[in-house]
């Protein structure tokens, strides 16, 4: 899979970038820093979603099932629909 892995690398990356801009912005309240977090959700997001959407096809092969309610699968599914309700409020 070349696209599942370098997908939740980059969703780490971006959900890293929104806890520090949320911490900037709790801290020093910089108005650029709540722009920034909210700008980076949305692509969050679409990183997560291709991520689960690329692991459920590599998974329907190798394990046999499309899903699996595994805690990581379920909490990364979770982390998604937080993610994209946070995108659009």
């Amino acid at each position: 899979m070349f696209i599942h892995v370098p997908a939740a690398m980059m969703a780490q990356g971006v959900y890293y970038l929104i806890a520090a801009a949320s911490f900037v912005a709790l801290v020093w309240r910089h108005p650029l820093a709540d722009i920034a977090g909210a700008a980076a959700a949305p692509i969050g997001a679409g990183f997560t979603l291709v991520c689960l959407a690329t692991g459920s096809l590599w998974g329907r092969p190798m394990w046999g099932a499309w899903w699996v309610w595994d805690a990581r699968l379920t909490s990364v599914l979770v982390l998604f629909s937080s993610i994209s309700a946070i995108s659009r409020w």
